[in-house]
């Protein structure tokens, strides 16, 4: 079976973007500013350390680690997806073009605009259904995510996400 599809830039900020707001790594980046502005409020709230009241010092710090927990994601997320496309930009990024994969008998033929790779089944060690794609995971940092408007119906899909269960073994989370 083989599935043709077209990744843009805006599809690879989306990925990166789900990617880190729901990894272990990045949940645990997106708190560090938070936590650190409540670091500093209880630092400062154990005396006066600025030279002005102690309650003028906690309420600051109070109001700086409520400002940290909602500004640090966005920031975060505006910092991550320029940070994309100034690799685009660069000619840095492969992953932005047509995509062509083809599930043999023995491996997953991936043809992008740039390369074209063989993936033993076995490689696979995750397939999760999310948003708009279904990503199947060769490895922590390698992706291959499939839109969902590659597949005609959903019949079609059904039938790529049989074909990739039964060849790796692996079951499918999050299916819509």
């Amino acid at each position: 079976m083989t599935v043709e599809f077209t990744v843009s830039e805006q599809d690879f900020i989306d990925l990166n973007l789900y990617h880190a707001l729901y990894s272990k790594q990045g949940k645990k980046k997106r708190c560090i500013g938070p936590l650190l502005c409540l670091a500093i409020f209880f630092g400062f709230a154990r005396g006066d350390l600025l030279g002005i009241g102690a309650a003028w010092t906690m309420a600051a710090g109070l109001v700086s680690a409520i400002a940290a927990a909602f500004l640090t994601p966005k920031l975060w997320q505006e910092t991550l997806s320029s940070s994309i496309r100034k690799q685009v930009r660069e000619g840095k990024c492969g992953f932005i073009g047509r995509w062509q994969l083809t599930l043999k008998e023995d491996y997953i033929e991936e043809i992008t605009t740039n390369t074209t790779a063989y993936i033993k089944h076995d490689a696979v060690n995750k397939i999760e259904c999310m948003n708009y794609r279904i990503c199947v995971y060769v490895s922590p940092i390698q992706v291959l995510p499939v839109p969902l408007s590659a597949f005609v119906n959903n019949e079609q899909r059904d039938a790529f996400l049989a074909i990739l269960k039964n060849k790796t073994g692996l079951s499918v989370s999050g299916l819509p």
